[in-house]
């Protein structure tokens, strides 16, 4: 009786672990201009994050082997991280990778950040994107019994003015 009700009290779906996408570097990696340890002015977060991705992708599966204890609970190995080579297996699978918040090439805020000249001219590209998708996707195909002329007015590009105050 008391076996059955451990069983129904255990949660019915496990969460996969999350880990951050930087977590399988070596940790006494330092920036070659400065020597901080980064994220530094050099090395962005972002950039880190795919170095991790990348020697993620790297690691030894070997699905007739046991699997890395170091790698399940660390999102890394310590093995293949100072000798190049591991004889476990390391299941890819089995984490949830976080990758950083995006920031501005400018100012370095999470982006969206809305001040700086780069983010507005990238709202107003976003918008000319935007109003292609829907002029191209959304429009119908026309029938070979009923064919309509839009109206002209109705289907051209936004002007810049419209987009950016104050740059028509």
């Amino acid at each position: 009786a008391n076996a059955e009700k451990a069983l129904s009290t255990r949660p019915a779906v496990t969460m996969k672990p999350p880990v951050r996408a930087d977590a399988a570097l070596p940790p006494t990696r330092r920036c070659p201009v400065c020597t901080l340890r980064p994220p530094c002015s050099h090395v962005s977060e972002h950039d880190l994050a795919l170095e991790g991705l990348e020697v993620r992708r790297r690691l030894p599966k070997r699905r007739d082997s046991l699997a890395c204890q170091d790698f399940l609970k660390r999102g890394r190995c310590r093995i293949f991280n100072e000798f190049g080579h591991c004889s476990l297996d390391h299941p890819l699978h089995y984490h949830t990778v976080l990758m950083p918040q995006a920031r501005c090439p400018n100012c370095t805020l999470p982006w969206p950040c809305h001040h700086c000249p780069f983010a507005r001219h990238r709202d107003a590209l976003d918008a000319l994107l935007a109003f292609s998708h829907r002029r191209l996707y959304t429009s119908s195909p026309p029938s070979a019994l009923a064919r309509k002329r839009p109206s002209p007015r109705s289907h051209s590009p936004p002007s810049s003015s419209e987009l950016e105050p104050g740059l028509g």
